[in-house]
């Protein structure tokens, strides 16, 4: 697994998150949506990329998991809509 993957994953994961947490305000869709649009996005996508046997894809799989995570506790959960569940 390349380290370069890892840290391009996880600097994905900001913009992703951007524009998934606009376009639903801009949409007016439910809350909790945005959470689970963004978990789903992420870890399904970064899961799936985990069995591909290539460093690429599994280093860029671990980025951006590891991302949204970093994301989730820097930002408190806005920036992931974590805190659209509470509301």
């Amino acid at each position: 697994m390349s380290i370069r993957f890892v840290l391009q994953g996880i600097l994905l994961t900001i913009p992703i998150s951007v524009v998934l947490l606009i376009s639903f305000d801009h949409l007016r869709l439910p809350t909790p949506g945005v959470g689970i649009v963004v978990s789903v996005l992420l870890f399904v996508v970064g899961g799936g990329q985990c069995f591909i046997p290539t460093p690429r894809y599994r280093g860029l799989a671990v980025g951006l998991m590891t991302g949204w995570a970093i994301l989730s506790i820097v930002s408190a959960g806005v920036s992931t809509g974590f805190t659209r569940f509470l509301v």
